[in-house]
C-alpha cells in the first residue's frame, strides 16, 4: 500500500438513482441482444410501477388471437397489426400490442393476452423495448414471457388475421353481437359498420 498525505474520504452510499442504472438484465436471440436497464429518462426511483397491466388471465371473448371468436369483429387495419409480430425480432412493431377491451388512455389497460399466448414472447421486440423505457416493470415483463392460454390460440399473428379477415365485409350475427358490446365499453373507437343492424 502507498503512503499518501491525503485524507481519507468517507465513501457514500450510492444514491438510489445510480443503484438502479447499475441493476442491468440481458435478453439474447439469435437476431439481437439487448441490455436493458429497469430505468427510463424519466425515472426517478427504482420502484417504477408498469403503465400497462400484465396479460389477463384468459383472452378476451373478442380477442383477434382466439381460434373459437367469429371472423370480422375489428377493422382490417386491426388484423393486419398481429401479423407484423410474426417477423424477425428487428422487423417487429416497437409498439405493445394492448387488449381491445380498453381505451388506449384508460388506467386499467393491459397487455392483450393473446398476443401474449401466441408469440413468443422472448423474440418480441416491443417486450424489449417497453421495459427498457419503463412502459412495464420487471413483474409485467415476467408474466408476459411465462404466459400460457387456457384457450386455443392461433399459432401465429397471420394465421389469427387470415381468419379475421375472412367475414370482414359480412360478419355472422355472433360478431355483429360482439362489435356491438364492445362499441359499449370503448368510447374511442369508431364504428361505422352498416352490415351489423
Amino acid at each position: 500500500m502507498v503512503a499518501t498525505n491525503k485524507p481519507q474520504r468517507p465513501r457514500r452510499a450510492p444514491s438510489a438513482d445510480t443503484q438502479c442504472s447499475r441493476r442491468r438484465t440481458r435478453t439474447t436471440d439469435t437476431d439481437l441482444t439487448i441490455f436493458y436497464a429497469a430505468r427510463s429518462p424519466s425515472h426517478t426511483g427504482c420502484l417504477m410501477p408498469s403503465s400497462l397491466r400484465p396479460p389477463a388471465p384468459r383472452p378476451c371473448d373478442s380477442c383477434p388471437y382466439r381460434r373459437d371468436v367469429p371472423s370480422g369483429i375489428w377493422a382490417y387495419e386491426e388484423y393486419e397489426k398481429l401479423r407484423r409480430y410474426d417477423a424477425s425480432t428487428l422487423d417487429q412493431p416497437t409498439a405493445l400490442f394492448q387488449c381491445h377491451q380498453t381505451d388506449r388512455d384508460n388506467v386499467a389497460r393491459r397487455i392483450c393476452a393473446g398476443w401474449a399466448g401466441c408469440h413468443d414472447a422472448t423474440h418480441l421486440l416491443a417486450l424489449r423495448i417497453a421495459l427498457l423505457e419503463g412502459q412495464i416493470d420487471a413483474s409485467t415483463h415476467q408474466a408476459v414471457v411465462t404466459y400460457v392460454s387456457p384457450v386455443p390460440l392461433f399459432s401465429s399473428g397471420g394465421e389469427a388475421a387470415d381468419h379475421g379477415q375472412t367475414d370482414i365485409d359480412q360478419p355472422a350475427d355472433e360478431a355483429c353481437q360482439l362489435i356491438d358490446k364492445i362499441s359499449k365499453v370503448r368510447g374511442d373507437l369508431r364504428t361505422d359498420r352498416r352490415d351489423c343492424a
